[in-house]
């Protein structure tokens, strides 16, 4: 469809550019605003820090996704912040400038947990097969 086509071919790539020092970013807001009060407009993202709210958040919604798939399968995981996120980095051999949004461990459950008896959720009350 050429609506589809115009979208991924031309504003798409508009939407995710944000220029030198942030300015097309800056621009894009403005004109986004003024054109807001004669129709319907696309708001965002704009500037690099709404590009990477919006790319966060995918990330955190595929993690949560994956960790339910995880727990279908009989397995447990553990999402984690407060990680060293240059360190993870190096490791992973990912440049500076990429950012890492969750360690998600997998694996069998220990028998103990680690700072005392583990509660879970019986999994029939929140895992329902369609």
């Amino acid at each position: 469809h050429k609506s589809v086509q115009f979208y991924y071919k031309n504003l798409f790539p508009t939407m995710y550019r944000w220029g030198f020092l942030n300015t097309l970013g800056y621009v894009k807001n403005i004109l986004f605003f003024i054109t807001s009060f004669f129709r319907p407009v696309m708001r965002g993202p704009g500037t690099l820090t709404q590009i990477q709210e919006v790319c966060i958040k995918s990330a955190a919604l595929a993690a949560e996704n994956f960790v339910l798939a995880i727990t279908a399968q009989g397995y447990s995981s553990c999402m984690m912040e407060g990680f060293d996120e240059p360190r993870v980095k190096r490791l992973l051999e990912l440049r500076y400038s990429d950012r890492v949004v969750m360690v998600i461990s997998v694996g069998e459950e220990a028998e103990h947990g680690t700072w005392g008896p583990r509660f879970r959720i019986d999994s029939k009350k929140v895992i329902h097969e369609v």
